[in-house]
């Protein structure tokens, strides 16, 4: 059960507590600065400045060790929404348009214990759902996709202790990425394995060997609204890699206007607002210590937008537009 808040990590294994503005981007405001002048020059007019941005809306939920974290897109600030006590929360999930799924981690007795939690963020309420790992909820299917430790299977929301379909066998050994594709299904992979595309009406899976070729799982995002996975090569296995757009059959027909050379990871799309969210890794200078901003990246344009300066998102997060 989760208790009262504490004090929320900025990044994995150390604390702080972060209450963040977002991070302005020097580029970007210099840009300004230089527009607005030659406006000045060329028509002798004052107050010709960028309009100002139009801030993000809602909130991300995000797995912050024994915390369930909550970042405004608006303020830029974190904070703890429930402490997990002993149990460290590693992905969460959405299940319906509350609800969330939290995969969750007890140490001790050999390997642990893995829960999935079924949680309730305004409520705080939460109960075990399954024993297992890594859960995604397929709507409107109704059906749920877990590593249960030993198999990575499906089953049906309404009735979890069903037989459930086996999608893949061994997965304490071999553990896949799964990256949920909504209506659509859901991608898994296990390292030197073709990408599979589980049909949850159908119950059925098939490789996809176009994309296989394409893309690797790892923090990749589907982007629903473009109906592309926003991926990195499997060629090329550099945190700093270039993200790549794909559809599902292997076609690369774009990519992300990033920095090069930056350690991106994407996290979550925001179909409403057309934002992928990235989470960067950067070493300070004097410290070596890391920081993690939080990006916005328009798909529609390309541009760049800070959210956060300092705040580690961990594996996964779900958007909420609003905490009702």
């Amino acid at each position: 059960m989760a208790t009262g808040v504490g004090v929320l990590p900025a990044d994995p294994g150390k604390g702080g507590h972060i209450r963040r503005k977002p991070m302005t981007d020097t580029r970007q405001r210099g840009a300004w600065r230089r527009a607005g002048f030659a406006c000045l020059l060329v028509l002798g007019l004052l107050g010709c400045e960028a309009p100002p941005d139009e801030p993000f809306r809602g909130y991300l939920f995000f797995p912050s060790g024994k915390y369930l974290g909550q970042l405004s897109l608006a303020s830029g600030e974190a904070t703890p929404v429930a402490n997990f006590g002993e149990q460290r929360v590693e992905h969460v999930s959405a299940l319906d348009n509350q609800e969330l799924l939290l995969s969750v981690f007890k140490p001790g007795g050999g390997r642990g214990r893995y829960r999935v939690l079924r949680f309730h963020p305004i409520r705080l309420s939460s109960s075990t759902l399954l024993v297992g790992r890594q859960a995604h909820y397929l709507a409107p299917s109704g059906v749920i996709v877990y590593d249960s430790g030993t198999a990575l299977q499906a089953v049906q929301r309404r009735n979890v202790r069903r037989s459930p379909t086996l999608l893949q066998a061994d997965s304490w050994q071999h553990p896949a990425e799964l990256v949920s594709l909504g209506e659509a299904g859901l991608l898994f992979q296990s390292a030197g394995e073709l990408i599979q595309h589980f049909d949850p009406d159908t119950g059925e899976y098939r490789a996809l060997g176009g994309l296989s070729a394409a893309c690797r799982l790892g923090d990749a995002v589907w982007l629903a609204d473009h109906t592309r996975l926003a991926c990195r090569s499997p060629e090329d296995q550099e945190d700093s890699a270039p993200y790549r757009l794909a559809s599902l059959n292997g076609d690369i027909d774009g990519s992300l206007s990033l920095p090069a050379g930056r350690r991106f990871r994407a996290v979550t799309y925001i179909p409403d607002q057309r934002i992928l969210i990235l989470n960067e890794t950067r070493v300070r200078w004097f410290s070596k210590s890391e920081r993690y901003p939080v990006w916005a990246y328009d798909v529609a344009t390309g541009r760049l937008r800070a959210v956060a300066d300092n705040q580690y998102l961990g594996a996964t997060a779900v958007y909420r537009r609003s905490l009702r």
